[in-house]
C-alpha cells in the first residue's frame, strides 16, 4: 500500500501486523515498553479500542503518522436533537 491510499483509508488491522512482523516488532514488545498487555496492543491494532500511546509506538515503529493508520473519523452530519420526557 502506497502513503496516498494508507492515508485515504487508513491500515486494515492484517496490515499493521504484516507491517510489525516485517520490521521484526512484537506487539509484546509493545506493550512492555508502555507497560500494556499484549492484548490491549491487539485490541488497538483490531481497531475495537483507542489508546493514543500505543497508537503513537505503533506509527513511529512503522515510520508512518498515525493518521495514515488510523484516519480521523468523519463527523455525523445529522443534527443533535434534545431528547425530552415529556
Amino acid at each position: 500500500m502506497d502513503e496516498i491510499s494508507a492515508h485515504e483509508t487508513g491500515l486494515k488491522p492484517n496490515e499493521i501486523k504484516a507491517r510489525l512482523i516485517e520490521a521484526g516488532i512484537a506487539q509484546k514488545a509493545i506493550a512492555e515498553t508502555l507497560g500494556v498487555t499484549a492484548p490491549a496492543v491487539s485490541s488497538v491494532i483490531a481497531g475495537t479500542s483507542v489508546s493514543k500511546p500505543v497508537r503513537e509506538l505503533i506509527a513511529i515503529n512503522l515510520g508512518l503518522e498515525v493518521d495514515k493508520i488510523w484516519p480521523p473519523r468523519k463527523k455525523s452530519k445529522k443534527p443533535i436533537k434534545l431528547i425530552t420526557n415529556k
